[in-house]
Formats: C-alpha cells, structure tokens, sequence
C-alpha cells in the first residue's frame, strides 16, 4: 500500500494573522491553512474571504471552518444560517470542515462537491474518547455523508484511549481518515497519528485553538526529522529548477557553437565569449548544488 503523506495543516483564529500571512504565502511551513470564520466577528467575513482568495492564488489550500459551538467553535447561529454561509466560502477556499453532527452535513458535502471542492467532516468529543466500537460507527456515518476526510477528536484520558484511535487508523491508511488526540496525554499522538497514516496533522499558526494542540513550526519539524513529510521551500526548489534550466542552456549553447569553434578563434585575436542563456547570470552553481566529488582534469 502507498505510504500516506499527511497534509500539515496551520490553524489561523484571527483575521489580523490571516491577512500577514499572504505576503509569505511561499513560503509558508505548512501545506494548508484552516481558517477558522467561526473566530471572526461577521463584519471580518469579506475581508477574510479577500485574504483566502489571495492565498489560494499563491497556490496555498486553504481549508475553511465556521466550527459550531457544540463541536468547539464558536458559531452562535443556527446551523441553517451556516449552508449561505458555506456556500459564499466556497468560492473562495479549496475545502471545507463542516461536523458530522450537523444537520446539513450531506447537503454542503454535495454543495462542496458540486462546485469541485474537497470536504472534511468532523467529530469532536472534548470529555472523552469513545469504545472502539462507538468510534467505528462514527466513522461510518462520516464516509457515509461522502466527505473526502472523516477527522475524529478525542480527549485523551488514558494508554486505552491512544490504543482505540490507532486501532480506528490501522484499518483505514488510505488518507481518507484523520485521527486527533486532544488534551496534555494527547500531545504524543498529535505528533504520531501522522506517522502511521493519519491523513492531516493539524498545528497552529497564531494561537492554540484546542486542548494539546502543537505549533506548526514543532510539528513540520517533527514529521520532517522521521520522514513523514518534505519540508515546504517554494523558493529555494524554484530557484534549483531555473539554474539547472540554465545550465543546461549553457551546455546546448557550446555544444552548438563547437562546430565553428576552431575557425572562429583563427579569425580573432580575442577571447571567446562564454555562451549565455537569456535570464542566467551565473555559470557557477549555488553551493548547495555544487557536487562535493573533486572535479576530473584533462
């Protein structure tokens, strides 16, 4: 079976941070933003979307959530406000958290769906962790409203507890499910649910939003220290890609001219001009590239 890469996820509560993370959306350390729009007060709404929209334009998934008070959040409507609201959001991020308990789960997994977007869904239990049993048939009721993500949060209490999620997880590493622990017993699973299978990682960027939760910067570390994920460097990859573009230029360039070669150096006393390729400054690699071997000399 395919080894799953899971998908840091940043969490960002307020629109002030949403807004300074635009201008280094390159270079982010995570792989997608939640928005958490249950956090702003609804005069934010458009603003946030303005900034959503930006970083979707940066190449940034941005994963968009009005969190229900029952479930953590802090939306105080009813939930039937929350479908106008989703499908505005919609427009803008690339996926959508909406709560298995919800009563129009199915209808904005499809509205997401129809507008060829990515849906999560969501259950959260901040007392306790389930059985395994009650925990399997969660998990069930989540594929059923045709998410691409079932996320399961527990609060961890026990050895028993960590045991049950993994349990959940072993029988589902296909990246279609994400299992949280929540809480200070947690911490250790937030960190090692991503390992094994676990499809998001989520950390966050400006403040904890839930009981145990790391910072992004820890966790990126971590799952990148044991390989489960490839550190995100935007520029430096892009920066690789057009010198080695270059480079080769360079080479297409001499091995082009070499037929003149001779001939050109008999009618000119001075000395040939190196081959450039147009937009290349330099001939020389950067020194991260450069090859440690010794050079062969002919």
């Amino acid at each position: 079976m395919t080894r799953v890469v899971p998908k840091l996820v940043g969490v960002v509560s307020a629109l002030a941070e949403l807004e300074a993370l635009v201008p280094g959306a390159s270079s982010l350390p995570v792989d997608w933003v939640e928005v958490r729009f249950d956090q702003f007060p609804a005069s934010d709404w458009p603003a946030a979307h303005r900034a959503v929209g930006r970083l979707e334009g940066a190449n940034v998934t941005v994963l968009g959530t009005i969190r229900l008070r029952s479930d953590g959040g802090a939306h105080e409507h009813d939930d039937d406000a929350r479908v106008a609201a989703f499908a505005e959001l919609l427009d803008h991020a690339s996926v959508i958290d909406v709560e298995i308990d919800s009563v129009h789960a199915r209808g904005i997994v499809a509205l997401a769906h129809a507008k060829h977007r990515r849906a999560v869904i969501s259950h959260h239990d901040f007392a306790k962790t389930p059985s395994l049993d009650d925990l399997r048939a969660i998990e069930a009721r989540g594929r059923a409203s045709g998410a691409d993500i079932v996320k399961i949060s527990t609060m961890i209490a026990s050895l028993s507890d960590h045991d049950a999620l993994l349990t959940l997880l072993s029988s589902h590493r296909d990246g279609t499910l994400s299992v949280i622990g929540m809480g200070s017993l947690g911490i250790s699973l937030r960190a090692y649910a991503p390992t094994v299978g676990s499809a998001l990682a989520y950390a966050y960027l400006d403040r904890p939003s839930a009981p145990g939760q790391l910072s992004a910067i820890e966790l990126g570390r971590f799952l990148s220290l044991v390989g489960a994920r490839r550190p995100r460097a935007r520029r430096f990859s892009t920066f690789r890609a057009r010198w080695r573009s270059c480079r080769r230029g360079r080479v297409r360039d001499r091995t082009r001219s070499s037929a003149t070669s001779a001939g050109w150096r008999r009618r000119s006393s001075s000395p040939r001009p190196r081959a450039r390729t147009r937009g290349c400054s330099s001939t020389r690699a950067p020194s991260t590239l450069r090859s440690r071997r010794p050079s062969r000399r002919r």
